[in-house]
């Protein structure tokens, strides 16, 4: 019986090291893709924002419609970057696997630099569910807030 308890247990704690290295693994590979949708956002390039949405993606930003797959994604970012000089930053708060399917979520700020004027931030939180397609994880349903109110005129 002993040695029965132990087996479970050493069983238990196999487990759970694997499960600690598979999310460990996962949010670096999120965070990666992160990185290169920073890097296209940040420098204007929204056909290199839309690469990384699955081809059914949805993008659901705050103050217009949703937007449906990669022609429409690449219309709201090239939207977004026609105004003002914006740099976007991420943290992942949390990543979470479930099947071919992983769940971000995150908070965001933006810096907004409108030429002539002063910078202003903006900030928000964010819910990613990253598809698994192919060896890449893409952006397949993505949706933030603001936590700022909405500007008034």
């Amino acid at each position: 019986m002993k040695k029965i308890l132990i087996t479970l247990a050493m069983l238990f704690m196999t487990t759970m090291a694997v499960q600690a290295t598979d999310g460990h693994m996962l949010k670096g590979e999120i965070e990666a893709q992160n990185a290169k949708l920073l890097a296209a956002f940040n420098s204007g390039d929204a056909a290199g924002v839309a690469a990384l949405y699955t081809v059914d993606g949805v993008l659901m930003a705050p103050g217009g419609p949703r937007s449906v797959g990669k022609e429409a994604i690449e219309a709201a970012f090239a939207g977004m970057s026609s105004g003002p000089k914006l740099e976007l930053s991420l943290a992942t708060d949390s990543v979470k696997r479930e099947g071919s399917v992983a769940i971000e979520v995150g908070a965001w700020e933006m810096k907004i630099m409108p030429e002539g004027m002063e910078p202003a931030m903006d900030n928000g939180d964010y819910v990613v569910i990253w598809k698994k397609v192919g060896d890449e994880w893409l952006l397949y349903i993505d949706i933030f807030n603001s936590n700022n109110p909405p500007a008034t005129n």
